[in-house]
């Protein structure tokens, strides 16, 4: 089954996303999320923890063209108890996700063009990797309107997990004043890069906090053994909301710790062939993330 979904700001990875400014070398990050325990409107609860790993790096060819090399890997540990929407069964188990990204990047004057193909997986444990393969292209266009004032608008196209679509975004990047700047989300937190984040940078020079949230909808590939939906298709959504405490101990290395909370919580799975089985939604729950950085 393939439907075409205009969604605005929605979260894919972060190798699929193309930075406005890319600083030189390898960048590292190394992010754990937790997500607290999840009460289901159908009953039962879930909760899940994870590992994020992402790499980037960007190499200059000539002047005012660049190309970006981006990586990334996300292994998710699902817990469910006694979800009765899914007949008191878990809906799926452990899920892995990863991307490959090239960023092709060019300046001139006060305009900077992005051209960003990448490849993707989404899968539970044990699903067809054929079956939980996509591919995708995003193109941006942004203006630096002055020294501290920078705006883009990106459109992206990603074909998977059943389902093609088609989504605007705008990319911000607004030093307000000194110690206030507006962006989106640094694409390796919890909300990833779709979204806004308004940071205070007036603390000192190793310090800065910051809050913001996104919109996060993930679909995955189900195993082949799932008891409930074998082969068909998994998917979360949820809006994060967050406070970011950051601090910056040398020039290539940042720590951030992340408090907030999932709103707006949805899981749902499809069969094989694209058909509805079951949707359940979730109250607002903690979530809790630390992000470590390094440029090398």
């Amino acid at each position: 089954m393939n439907r075409v979904a205009p969604l605005a700001g929605l979260l894919i990875l972060s190798s699929a996303m193309a930075p406005l400014h890319a600083a030189p070398g390898i960048r590292l990050d190394v992010t754990p999320i937790w997500l607290g325990t999840a009460s289901l409107d159908g009953e039962g609860k879930a909760r899940t923890s994870s590992l994020l790993l992402n790499a980037a790096t960007d190499l200059p060819v000539d002047d005012g063209f660049s190309v970006g090399l981006n990586a990334s890997y996300q292994y998710i540990d699902w817990e469910f108890r006694d979800p009765l929407s899914w007949n008191g069964q878990s809906p799926w188990g452990n899920v892995q996700r990863a991307g490959l990204g090239i960023n092709l990047n060019w300046r001139t004057g006060d305009w900077q063009y992005t051209l960003a193909p990448s490849l993707s997986y989404a899968g539970e444990l044990g699903a067809d990797r054929n079956d939980s393969m996509g591919l995708g292209v995003t193109a941006v266009a942004a203006r630096s309107f002055t020294p501290d004032l920078t705006v883009g608008l990106g459109v992206g196209l990603f074909n998977a997990i059943d389902e093609t679509r088609v989504y605007p975004y705008l990319m911000i990047d607004w030093n307000i004043d000194e110690q206030w700047h507006l962006s989106n989300p640094f694409s390796a937190g919890p909300a990833g890069p779709a979204g806004l984040e308004l940071g205070y940078r007036g603390l000192g020079n190793k310090w800065d906090i910051g809050a913001g949230g996104a919109y996060r909808s993930f679909r995955f590939r189900l195993a082949r053994d799932n008891a409930l939906a074998s082969g068909g298709v998994g998917q979360e959504e949820m809006i994060p909301l967050y406070v970011r405490f950051g601090y910056t101990p040398s020039r290539n290395t940042k720590l951030d710790l992340y408090l907030g909370a999932a709103l707006n919580g949805k899981l749902r799975t499809e069969d094989s062939n694209g058909n509805l089985l079951t949707e359940d939604e979730f109250d607002a729950t903690p979530l809790f993330s630390i992000n470590f950085g390094g440029q090398f």
